[in-house]
């Protein structure tokens, strides 16, 4: 409902982990094969439509290594283990043009340096296209050859102030300074909330033949004026795990993950009781 920019995207937690991420590879496995796609905006160029609610569009693309899930959960005869990214329609396209304009690289540049003279956005975006095959007439013609003439990517380019005489923050890498234009460009204004869609489709093929595939599907939305949904939903249950180690309710020790039920069971029940549930459903394969 607050999606109203080019990335369709806000930030409630780190942009210059958002925006590195973007840079990851990812591997899966699908019916029964190793998938892998490569970073660099390999796996952005995959994004597709998301069929979950009928009310919200999304995009979403794979999100790492989702082949040690085999191990993590102990299925081994599982021929499809998928793990992604949900994003509003859009999202891919935009990250994938400040990927080719050389924005994503954590490279350190002299120019942007601290102490570095001033620099407008548009001069840093026409240094970066410089370094590229692009012979354009102007600025905006260069980055709509560099785009490859999408004309709605130059136009989010320049909705997010990237060909305009705003100064640049000396951060020391394109990417750098994008977090810190974007922390500022892209925040949460008083009053709006975030949200956290989590989906899950698990398909099952019981001993007699039948199969069915089982759905779980969280909505969380962050509280105007107060705790948006992404700190709800990492900060309260690492909050009830070390008030159950610290009343004695959990026993075990080390460095664990909750896939046990001694752990997830108390921990999903007192979630609910914070506001905090998932859906549940099932149908017919």
């Amino acid at each position: 409902e607050y999606a109203n920019n080019p990335l369709k995207y806000k930030f409630s937690w780190s942009p210059r982990n958002v925006l590195l991420g973007l840079m990851n590879s990812a591997k899966y496995i699908k019916d029964g094969k190793v998938v892998k796609l490569p970073g660099e905006g390999g796996v952005l160029e995959r994004a597709t439509p998301v069929d979950i609610y009928p009310d919200i569009q999304l995009e979403g693309y794979a999100n790492r290594d989702s082949t040690h899930y085999v191990d993590t959960y102990h299925i081994p005869e599982s021929h499809t283990i998928f793990r992604g990214t949900l994003r509003y329609p859009g999202f891919s396209s935009v990250a994938l043009a400040l990927l080719r304009l050389g924005l994503l690289s954590d490279s350190p540049v002299q120019r942007l340096q601290p102490g570095a003279a001033s620099l407008a956005w548009k001069d840093l975006l026409a240094m970066l296209v410089s370094q590229t095959q692009a012979r354009g007439p102007n600025l905006r013609s260069a980055v709509l050859e560099v785009l490859g003439g999408s004309e709605f990517s130059v136009e989010a380019m320049e909705e997010l102030g990237l060909l305009s005489d705003a100064p640049v923050d000396l951060c020391g890498s394109p990417l750098d300074a994008l977090a810190a234009h974007l922390q500022e460009r892209l925040r949460y204004a008083p009053g709006e909330r975030d949200a956290v869609y989590l989906h899950h489709s698990i398909g099952v093929e019981w001993a007699n033949g039948s199969k069915e595939t089982r759905h779980i599907n969280l909505r969380q939305y962050g509280i105007p004026h107060g705790f948006t949904a992404m700190a709800q939903t990492v900060g309260i249950p690492t909050a009830i795990a070390a008030k159950m180690l610290l009343t004695g309710e959990l026993t075990t020790r080390g460095i664990v993950t909750p896939t046990t039920s001694d752990i997830y069971t108390p921990i999903l029940r007192k979630l609910k009781a914070e506001g905090i549930e998932a859906t549940f459903s099932t149908e017919a394969a």
